[in-house]
């Protein structure tokens, strides 16, 4: 009897180890495929406020790397032609990330690379990231294109998306409130895109100089602007960082209107809050140049 015990026990013992060791061996095996890193995901972005946005998404995701094709510092794109070198830098990516409406040159990507998917994150104003609210629609829908196109990552995007848009909107209430009550006083633009400002916080835009660096508009014009600037008794003059030309400065000398300078993100550094510093600063510009504490 206690000799067919022992069997039976042994016979126990050998059971026991046939049904760990399996599971041992699926459990390794469920690890190693868990450990196992995402493949790469490339991302090529086509203007900085779009590779601003994507920054933020993908910031620390491991396996992501986001490229910009055009200079951090270019401003707008309306005349700008991408180098080879830029195009060839879209090779290899899984997802196009564009504004839309601002970049003329998507039909060469499109047709140089008709298999890598290009959203339009733009709602087809061609600074609609200007205004906050707007900008905000903009990382939206940037985060929806990176997550459809890389699941897999979905919860790390999902995260900084998260995060990022909660400080956009916090930025949109400072704005809300900063720039509330603003004087009537007319100020003249010269660079496009801060014609929202006039319709969201009541800023007086009496006239938008459509200035490129290097273009500056004819002596007719000019003269236009100046005699308007007088008769109407224009506050302040605002230039981009990217476009303080020389028709500022004459109408600056010719009425003594200050000049100053409004940041509408075109451009700028790799710092992922630029977009929320500019901004702030904007603010501050405006209430100076229109008399407010």
């Amino acid at each position: 009897m206690t000799g067919n015990l022992r069997r039976l026990s042994l016979l126990g013992v050998k059971l026991r180890k046939s049904i760990i060791f399996p599971l041992c061996l699926i459990l390794l095996a469920s690890c190693a495929h868990a450990s196992e890193p995402a493949p790469e995901f490339k991302i090529a972005a086509t203007f900085y406020p779009v590779w601003l946005a994507a920054a933020n998404i993908t910031r620390g995701v491991e396996g992501v790397s986001l490229t910009l094709l055009t200079p951090h510092d270019a401003g707008c794109l309306h005349d700008h032609q991408l180098t080879p070198g830029e195009l060839e830098s879209v090779r290899g990516a899984e997802l196009v990330l564009a504004l839309g409406g601002a970049e003329g040159f998507l039909g060469r990507i499109k047709q140089a690379y008709p298999d890598i998917p290009l959203a339009e994150c733009g709602d087809g104003d061609e600074h609609s990231w200007v205004f906050v609210n707007d900008y905000i629609k903009m990382v939206n829908r940037a985060g929806s294109a990176i997550i459809n196109a890389d699941p897999g990552r979905a919860d790390d995007y999902e995260s900084n998306l998260r995060l990022y848009l909660e400080d956009l909107s916090l930025l949109a209430q400072e704005l809300n409130v900063g720039l509330v009550n603003l004087s009537a006083s007319p100020v003249i633009m010269f660079h496009e895109g801060f014609e929202s400002w006039s319709l969201a916080y009541g800023l007086n835009i009496a006239a938008t100089v459509e200035s490129e660096p290097g273009a500056e508009p004819p002596p007719r014009d000019l003269a236009d602007i100046i005699d308007m600037a007088n008769e109407t008794g224009v506050k302040a003059l605002f230039v981009g960082p990217q476009y303080a030309g020389a028709a500022a400065h004459t109408v600056a000398r010719e009425t003594g209107v200050k000049i100053y300078e409004l940041d509408p993100v075109a451009g700028g550094s790799e710092s992922l809050d630029f977009y929320q510093k500019a901004m702030r600063q904007n603010v501050e510009t405006v209430l100076a140049a229109l008399g407010h504490e």
